[in-house]
Order: structure tokens, then sequence, then C-alpha cells
């Protein structure tokens, strides 16, 4: 799959929403999705678990190796097979069990919860006997499906909230139930009934989390030999206590007492402050500890061999990004523990070292934007739906998941990121309330924000030089905003200063217009000398900079502008300078991406100086066809990204989830890459290897992938299903007409052909006509002419070549826009008459 994935954060506050498996398979449930990662190759050996360097050396990062997303709704429980031969897993939602296998994906076995109103709220799957699966509800059942034979018995055991379930590792009909009540329960299910053999009441609050001891015999905490005595033990956590119970004679044997370094002392801002959570796991590879988490991200184990000092210590996390909030899961996994906490991290760790191997990252919303930052390529700057923006570091091999958060001061979503393009570090970012702001990511002080804000989202952020008319002795580059329909420049090192507005000053220089457009992009050229600016009715305008003199009109899509680029200046190919770098890119709610050539933009067309053809009364340059035209995505362009290894490579994501790498100087497609669901709303190449690019959009996916492994015939494909789709409409509109009688020829490629040469021909004619006489004419009156006597002729052609010789269209559907009148007033028959009369050539 993947080389690499950051994908959706895991639910919260679920007591087996992840699972581990001895083939070294971590999967976890986030949404209504289950995600598979195999940890084996994450692996320290023992001779280098004291040495930083060596071990950070050998960590490798996760692979994705399923992406199941067949349930509806939200994930409550994932467990992966106990028999690592199968390969099988088992996932939970509120109202139904599915049973799927991992490589392929298929859905083996499912059942329903349709008898009761019930909700499934835990799962656990029987490690003695992988035919058994136990699963909790809300109401208090208890139900057991038998796999083999699709058998399902239900057990009113107490009507009380079932938090966590937990089979038993030593009877295949005991299992483990943990209440709401904070009551934890060992019930026998056996001859089709449930016998409670032992209430144990010890928890003031809820029972988050059950673990059953991996070896037998109840001497276990009170000899380092191995045990013979018979019985096995239980520990639950609750909010305050970790407790470890007899299961045999229902009595505590020690507890440990979580303190307040555990279980809250965060700042009373925080919303998750009043909330706790504790996982406990009692290791199978170390049965001489029960593993714990904490609410501050921490990590504990305790032996319990040591009577006296049975004091919680923590895992080393030097090596990887610790948690810094409450860890929900602990699991275990080919002698690994991983985690994920409400920081969104995901962690893995050694067991036997106790030292954290490595962590990575995911998303609780949408993908809006990355960036890589120019004076540190192997940094990317992610702004999600989430709150926070990431920062990846891409150049730590030993941790290539190393992300750091900025979430201080943001107080909704980051809809755009930008970094400065000269000094390091610093970097801007717009909200979705219209926040615009910097954050300095070397340091640890709280982002620095404008004084104005927009009243909506806040579609684009970039830097460049402050205008000529506010500051001409300022050198500094400053922020521009696009939002609310207009442009602003911030002064963000100047906290009462308000903002100005771009587009008044464009409007001092070259006059007000006589329609006020809507602005939906901006972006500079890599030298800042133009800038261009994309509208909401498909043009763009280029600009001169400082001047703000128009310079460039383009007329070519219809609709709104998502994204504008400018070709790099300099490529790894080209270091001197690129023979594409007049290039620029555009696309939007139009299926297509123009490229238009802006070599000459500041000389206008006409080989002179902006400032000169302004007072000599020559207009700007007006081009209306583009130069190459980019057809692949079938719906909406979001984001553009050329390569900076290579001259005329670009990449283009779109709502269609396809994203598409082009070679833009011969309109071929290089590659195509599919996200599973979603639509993708960014893209950008990686500076580091011009093999990678990198995606985002709204399955909160963020996702690494090469473009040498991506096959070419992805869109061929869907183009073929275009083509076909054509095709039935042209035979349906056929065998409509001979239905109604037609004597004509049907419609074929060689009349549609030869339909096409008569417009062309009407179209240089009628040019000709208007150039012949002497009145000079604007070319918007030139193409209103054009249209209104082409529309006739059109009418005609169309009649004959779709409807054959007849000269009006059969009655019925096959012409939406005509009207149905009585032909005769005194008749009741209804014949169609078009709206307008029917023209014809003289």
């Amino acid at each position: 799959m993947d080389d690499f994935i950051l994908p959706t954060s895991p639910n919260w506050f679920l007591s087996a929403v992840s699972s581990g498996s001895e083939a070294g398979l971590y999967a976890f449930g986030s949404r209504s999705d289950v995600f598979v990662y195999d940890i084996s190759a994450i692996d320290l050996p023992e001779k280098h678990a004291k040495s930083k360097a060596s071990f950070s050396a050998m960590c490798l990062h996760p692979k994705l190796v399923a992406f199941y997303s067949e349930h509806t709704n939200k994930i409550i429980a994932v467990c992966l097979a106990p028999d690592p031969s199968q390969g099988i897993c088992c996932s939970c939602q509120e109202d139904s069990i599915r049973v799927w296998e991992v490589r392929s994906l298929v859905t083996i076995q499912e059942i329903q919860q349709n008898e009761s109103k019930a909700k499934f709220t835990c799962m656990s799957w029987s490690a003695l006997d992988t035919d058994c699966v136990f699963a909790g509800t809300d109401k208090g059942l208890v139900l057991i499906w038998r796999l083999k034979s699709n058998i399902q018995c239900q057990y009113d055991c107490a009507r009380e909230y079932i938090c966590c379930i937990s089979a038993s590792c030593h009877s295949a009909n005991v299992a483990a139930v943990g209440y709401r009540s904070g009551i934890a329960a060992i019930i026998s299910f056996e001859n089709a009934k449930a016998v409670t053999l032992h209430r144990l009441r010890g928890h003031d609050a809820e029972v988050y989390s059950l673990s059953w001891c991996p070896v037998k015999g109840e001497d276990l905490a009170a000899s380092e030999h191995c045990p013979t005595g018979e019985g096995y033990l239980l520990a639950t956590a609750g909010r305050r206590h970790l407790k470890v119970w007899s299961a045999s004679r229902g009595k505590e044997v020690f507890h440990v007492k979580l303190n307040q370094g555990f279980s809250g002392g965060r700042d009373p801002s925080d919303p998750f402050v009043k909330k706790t959570w504790v996982d406990i796991l009692w290791s199978k590879q170390m049965p001489y500890q029960i593993i714990f988490t904490g609410n501050q991200g921490d990590l504990f184990f305790i032996n319990i061999h040591q009577n006296s000092q049975r004091e919680p210590q923590r895992f080393c996390y030097d090596a990887i990004n610790k948690h810094n909030r409450m860890i929900f899961n602990a699991v275990e996994a080919a002698g690994k523990i991983c985690t994920f906490g409400l920081d969104r991290t995901i962690a893995v760790w050694d067991n036997k070292s106790k030292n954290g191997l490595v962590s990575w990252s995911s998303f609780a919303g949408h993908i809006f934007c990355a960036r890589v930052s120019l004076l540190d390529p192997g940094r990317i700057a992610i702004g999600a739906g989430d709150n926070n923006i990431r920062i990846w570091n891409q150049n730590n091999a030993s941790n290539p998941g190393e992300i750091t958060h900025l979430f201080n001061g943001i107080r909704s979503k980051v809809t755009h990121v930008a970094w400065h393009p000269e000094k390091e570090g610093i970097l801007a970012y717009g909200t979705d309330d219209g926040c615009v702001g910097v954050y300095h990511t070397l340091s640890s002080k709280a982002p620095l924000l404008s004084s104005t804000f927009h009243k909506n989202m806040v579609y684009v952020v970039c830097w460049a030089p402050i205008l000529k008319a506010e500051d001409a002795e300022n050198t500094q580059l400053q922020v521009y905003s696009v939002g609310d329909g207009t442009v602003l420049q911030h002064f963000i090192d100047q906290s009462k200063r308000e903002a100005v507005n771009v587009m008044e000053a464009i409007d001092q220089v070259n006059g007000k217009a006589e329609k006020s457009f809507i602005i939906s992009e901006l972006s500079w050229r890599q030298d800042y000398t133009v800038f261009g600016i994309g509208r909401m009715d498909g043009s763009v305008v280029v600009y001169d900079f400082p001047s703000l003199e128009l310079l460039c009109h383009v007329e070519i899509q219809a609709k709104l502008i998502n994204c504008l680029r400018w070709h790099p200046q300099e490529t790894a190919q080209s270091p001197g300078g690129s023979p594409c770098s007049g290039l620029v890119a555009f696309g939007g709610n139009d299926c297509f991406i123009s490229i238009v050539d802006l070599a000459g933009v500041k000389e206008i067309g006409v080989g002179m100086p902006a400032s000169f053809a302004k007072e000599s009364g020559q207009k700007p340059l007006h081009i209306t066809q583009d130069d190459g035209r980019l057809q692949g995505n079938c719906m909406r362009i979001t984001d553009l990204c050329w390569s900076p290894h290579q001259d005329g490579l670009l990449v283009s994501v779109g709502y269609s989830g396809v994203a598409i790498v082009w070679n833009v100087r011969t309109s071929e497609q290089l590659a195509s890459y599919k996200h599973d669901v979603g639509r993708l709303l960014t893209v950008v190449w990686s500076h580091l290897d011009p093999d990678f690019i990198m995606t985002g959009g709204t399955d909160g996916t963020f996702r690494k992938w090469r473009v040498s492994a991506q096959p070419r015939a992805l869109q061929e494909s869907v183009k073929k299903k275009k083509k076909k789709k054509a095709l039935y409409k042209l035979q349906t509109a056929t065998a409509v007409t001979e239905d109604g009688g037609a004597t004509g020829e049907s419609a074929s490629t060689t009349e549609i052909r030869e339909l096409q040469e008569l417009l062309k021909f009407k179209e240089r004619q009628l040019l000709a006509q208007i150039k012949s006489t002497h009145t000079p004419m604007e070319p918007n009156t030139i193409i209103i002419i054009f249209w209104f006597g082409l529309a006739a002729y059109v009418e005609t052609v169309h009649n004959k070549v779709i409807y054959g010789f007849r000269a009006k269209p059969p009655v019925g559907r096959a012409r939406t826009r005509n009207r149905r009148v009585p032909a005769d007033p005194r008749a009741g028959s209804l014949s169609t008459v078009p709206h307008r009369p029917v023209h014809t050539r003289s």
C-alpha cells in the first residue's frame, strides 16, 4: 500500500478500540473505519538497548496493511484473532459485529443486534476458544457469538452499563465484566446459564479496564519463582486505584493508589481536566509486570514482586514524541506496546528495554493545506480541521513520524499555512473563523495575531513585500490573506495597526472597475515582481509589483478559481533558470487545468514598459486561449503543485479523490493515485525525494506515496466510461427518432465532424465580413453578433443531424425546451410548438 500514511485519530474513551497480535499487527478503530499496521519491522536488538545512536538507527516506520471501511457507524471495539495464523479481525459498532480478513478485506461473517434496543459497548475474543466472541451492551446484556455455527446467546447478567469485558485466558467459559457503577464481576457461562462467581467491589467510579494475569497461580505476587498454586489473578483499573484480585476467592490481593501525577493536575481551562482514564495491561512477555497509562501522557509499569516498593516506573520516551495528554489504550503486539492518546499521537514501545521506538500523528478533521519550508525542505506544515498545526520533520531518519503539534492560541480549523521564505521557523496561518496569525515554530511562544479579522474563512495566506504606498523604507515581508472576497495585507509585528485592503490600493492605480469581483486566490511569482489574482467568475488578473499596474487579463475558465501556481524559476534540473519559469497553471470549479505562458507579461505583449503603456493609452494584454489544457480530473480542482526537481511536471488534486501527475509540455498523464474515500484538498511535492508526493483531504488521512509505483490507467478507464455514456446517449436519441417515424439518416461520427467544420467555416466567414467594414467594433460586440447569427444556423443543422431531414423534432421528452400548446382550438389534441421559430438559411 502507501509508503507512509498518517491516519485519522483513534476513537476516544473506549476500552477495546485497539488490538494487537503475536504476528506484529496493530489495529484500531477510527470513526467508522479500521486501520491495521504492521509493526514487526520496528525492532531494537538487545545489544543496542543502551545506545541511543544505535537504537535510533534501527527504527523503521510502521506499514499500513489494511484499511477496512465497510462499517457505517462509529467503531466501538476491535479484536485481532488470537491465532496469528488466521489473519482475521473482528470489529464492532453499536448495532453489528463483523469478522473480516485482514489482507483481502473480505467480510466473512456479520451479526446484527435486532432483538433488543441494546447497543454494543465493548468486545473480547477468547484466546482459549477462538470460536467464541464476547460482547457487552449498555443494557447489561452479554452476547456470546459462536463463529463456526453462527449461534448467538444473550445473557442478562445485570441491568448496568458494561464498560469493559475480558475473556479469561485460563477458562474458556469465564469472562470478567466491568460496570459503570464501579463493580467488576467474574461470570461463568456454562450450560446455557450465566452464573456470577464473584462481584468485586472496590472502585467508587467506572471500571475503565480489565486484564487477566497470563500465568496461572495466585502466589505470583508473593514469589519470584514460577507459581505453583491454583487460581488466577485479575487486575482492574478505576479512577483512583489499580487493584489486583484473586479470581478464585474474590478477594483483593493488593492495590496501587493513583496520585495526582497520574489522574489529573492539568490546566483548569482544559475541557478534559475533570475526565480521567486508565488502561491496564498485564504483559504476556513479562507476567511479573503490570503496565498502565497515565493522564499526563506517561506510560507506567509496576513490578508486583516488590512487595514493599510497588512504585510506578515510567517508560523512557527520549527517542520519540512523548504523549502530552492522557493515554486511552495500551495493547501488546509481538513484544511491543502500542498506545494512543488524547493528543492524537500513536506510539510503539519496546517492552523489554522500556524505550520508545517510533511515534506518528493522526488527524481528527479534514486536512486543508500542507506546505514545505524552502529553508528546511525536510519540514512540512500541515493545517487541519482539529484546530492543530502539525510540523512533520522528515529529516529524522530514526523516527520518520516525528511530528510537533501547535495548538496554543488556535481556536478554529486551520485552513491555510505558509512558511516565511527568508526566516527559518516562521509560519503564517489562517483559520476558519477569519483569524490570521504567525507562529514561531522553533520556540514555545504564543502566536502573534493580526488585529484585523476576516468575517468568514481565510482561503489563502502568503508572504510578500509591503505595499509601496504604506511604507517605502520597510523591506520586510508581510502576510497577505484572502477572505470575504478581498485581499488584505497585515502588519503582524504591529499589533495595533489595521490591515490594508489591497484591492482598494489597486483601484487607486488602475481606476475603479465598473463591476466588483469576488477574489478567491492570490499567488506571487518567486521574485515578487508579479502577482496573480483569481476571481469567482473564472478570470485571472496579473499585476505588476510594486506599481500595482494591471499587466494581463486572462479569461479562459468560467467558474471560480481555487488555485493559481507559478512555475519555479529554478529547479534541480535547471539550477541556472528553468525554461518553464514563465508558465502559470490555474484551475477551479471547471474540470480542467489551464496552462498559460506569461514569460513576457512585464511587457504586456507590446514591447513597452507598463508605465509607458498606460500613458500612451495602450490596453493590457487580454488572453482568451490557454497554451495548454490538462483534462483528467472529472470534478473541481482544489490544489496544484509544481515539481521542484524537474521542469514542467505538475501534480493536481480535486473533488474526484484522484491525484494526477502531468507532463505539462506534452499534456500527458504520468501517474494517478486515488484515495480510498473522500475528496482531496491539498498536495505537496517532496523536496527531498523527487519520487514522493503527499496528499490529504476530507478522509482525514495524510499520505506519502511514490510516483513510480502508481499506474497511468486509472484515469483512462474513467475516460472510456465517459465515452460509452456519450455513445449511449447518442444511440438513445437515434432510437427515439426512429420510433417517431423519421425518414432521414441517423447521427454518426462523420456527420458530427462535418457539423464542426461547418461551424468553424461560418465563424471565419462572419469575422471576415466584420473586418471588411470600416466601423471599428468592440470585441464584446463582435462576440454577441457572432453568437446570435450562429444560433439559428446551429438549430437547423442540429435538427438535420439528430432528427434526420424532418423540420420539427418528435413529440415527447426528446426536446425539453419545447412547450406543448393546442394546435387547433376546436380539437383537443396537442402538438409541439418551439419557443421561437425555426430559421433556415437563405
